[in-house]
């Protein structure tokens, strides 16, 4: 900015009156040429050495600090994630929680870096202004109504749409991450279906959606862009308009007040840069303000719905678990899953869940192992509340094997020993042994350090219920639960793990959930529900012989046998 008035001959004359500046080029007019020209060269690479050294350091900040935000705010999002209730699961889609966890936190961190460098902007502005201001307090004042009405009508104009547009994007990508995770989840059904055009258009719509959203939120800010800066450009011509009809018709005060006109209009061309980024760091906190106020929204439910655990921890042995007025309803349910459970279960007995699909079985489950809370009644290990026990130190006394299992894009090896520390080798093979897994195991083209693939794709279904089988088996909880466990097994398979796991008899507390009555007969006591409740309780046997909901379970397979 001061290199044309340093290097003009009769600077003197043109700024001379400007106060600090006319004496600064009072001083200047004392040197030759040379001089001069070297002052102005040294002058000039100082400043080009420290605006680079600022540029690089405002680079590095500007890379750093929002992947540094964006870190944070994704680490919080997901150990939220690990600690809320399960129920919070069931009543939102992945795709949505995908977005909110990991997208909405990138789009944060843009608006606080932009918040950063709209407080930069700003001192720039101020240290411009009191330049201007100190050049002609007239000219600033007039310059200073103009710049605020423009500001004014660019946010009242551009704001909404941006929002709006910022909020349609979010949306749009909620709805593409959904469409995409549920074609992975389910390829399989899809490929059985014929359905690839359906999903095809259901991911199309999605997307073209999402380019649209972006399309519209890209031409606003091309539109508002160039927009401001003609404005800008304008005020500035327009305060050299007005500023002319000020000047006297002499021409020496003409010549001195051009020069502070001149001045006043560089310092107001260089205020105009940092109002630009000022109007587009604004835009685009306006553009991604909707998924940063639905990330904090997001914080806020997971606060709201983070599990809080007891402080008791469970004794080395668990003698009996006993279930008083155990209820449990869900949210969008009218009607009880469970109602007024009373059941004791003593240590090395095996307990049999029967019963038709919705009786409240896998509830029942579900509230044992600490994976949701009853509504009303309690759990009690040992005459001690469940919801007073620490449940992370109740869950690794307590092993469930489910019907639909969940195996990790990894190893065998670290599939088995999931959540385990310090397993050694020999442990790994006995489970194995126990749930029949040997025989596939070593035909594994790697043994245990196999990758298995997406959800164990790699394995048939019974040998993926067996893999699950032994991870439980691997990590001797005291209570083991088979929901279903062995629904997806060959009757030989079926056979095999049922004799390996009546050897655990008397020594642990096996609860069996199963559909074929044939799997439960050498329960200790079978418990008959129906529609949340238990309706019978005994021995095989002695159900077989009462004319009750067991025994006419007992002739419908049997029929079905036939």
């Amino acid at each position: 900015m001061l290199m044309p008035i340093i290097s003009s001959s009769g600077a003197i004359d043109v700024f001379g009156d400007i106060p600090l500046l006319g004496v600064f080029l009072t001083d200047l007019d004392k040197l030759d040429t040379s001089e001069r020209i070297f002052f102005a060269a040294s002058f000039m690479l100082v400043m080009v050495i420290l605006r680079g050294i600022l540029l690089f350091f405002v680079a590095v900040i500007g890379i750093l600090l929002p992947i540094d935000i964006q870190r944070e705010l994704v680490l919080d999002g997901y150990k939220g994630l690990l600690n809320i209730s399960y129920n919070y699961y069931k009543e939102n889609r992945a795709g949505t929680l995908l977005t909110r966890c990991i997208e909405h936190p990138n789009k944060k961190a843009a608006v606080l870096y932009n918040v950063a460098n709209i407080v930069t902007n700003l001192c720039l502005i101020l240290i411009y202004f009191a330049l201007i201001l100190f050049i002609s307090p007239l000219m600033t004042l007039v310059a200073s109504i103009c710049v605020v009405l423009l500001l004014l009508l660019v946010r009242v104009f551009s704001s909404n749409p941006l929002k709006n547009a910022g909020k349609e994007i979010t949306d749009a990508r909620v709805s593409m991450n959904n469409a995409f995770h549920q074609t992975v989840q389910g390829i399989k059904l899809i490929k059985l279906r014929n359905a690839e055009g359906y999903m095809l258009q259901w991911f199309d719509r999605a997307y073209e959606n999402f380019l649209q959203a972006s399309k519209k939120s890209q031409l606003i800010n091309a539109a508002f862009g160039p927009g401001f800066t003609t404005l800008a450009g304008s005020v500035v011509c327009g305060a050299l308009i007005i500023a002319s009809l000020f000047l006297s018709a002499d021409e020496g005060e003409t010549t001195a007040a051009f020069g502070q006109i001149l001045l006043f209009i560089i310092c107001l061309y260089r205020l105009l840069t940092p109002a630009i980024n000022l109007n587009q760091a604004r835009a685009i906190i306006d553009n991604n303000s909707f998924a940063m106020n639905d990330y904090d929204v997001f914080c806020q439910e997971l606060t709201a719905n983070r599990s809080v655990y007891g402080s008791e921890e469970c004794g080395d042995t668990i003698s009996q678990v006993n279930c008083v007025d155990l209820s449990y309803q869900y949210q969008d349910k009218a009607d009880k899953a469970l109602q007024d459970i009373n059941i004791t279960i003593l240590s090395g007995e095996m307990i049999a869940l029967v019963g038709a699909s919705g009786s409240g079985k896998s509830t029942l489950v579900d509230l044992l192992s600490g994976i949701m809370k009853p509504t009303s009644g309690r759990i009690l290990v040992d005459d001690v509340d469940l919801s007073n026990v620490n449940i992370p130190s109740w869950r690794k006394r307590i092993g469930v094997v489910s019907q639909e299992t969940y195996l990790l894009n990894d190893s065998l090896r670290n599939n088995l020993t999931f959540g385990l520390e310090n397993v050694d080798e020999q442990s790994i093979i006995h489970a194995l042994e126990q749930a029949e897994c040997m025989e596939f195991v070593k035909q594994l083209p790697d043994g245990l350090d196999t990758i298995l693939g997406e959800r164990g794709a790699k394995l048939s279904g019974g040998q993926q219920q067996r893999i699950s089988i032994a991870r439980t088996l691997l990590s001797n909880p005291d209570i083991i639960i088979f929901d279903e466990a062995t629904a997806n097994l060959d009757s030989f398979a079926e056979k095999a793990i049922q004799e390996n796991l009546l050897k655990l008899k008397g020594e642990k507390i096996l609860i069996v959930i199963a559909h074929r009555l044939s799997t439960v007969k050498d329960a200790d006591r079978i418990l008959v529900m129906n529609k949340g409740k238990i309706v019978e309780e005994g021995a095989h046997k002695d159900l077989e012989r009462k004319a009750g909901l067991y025994s006419e379970l007992l002739r419908h397979q049997d029929l079905i046998a036939e």
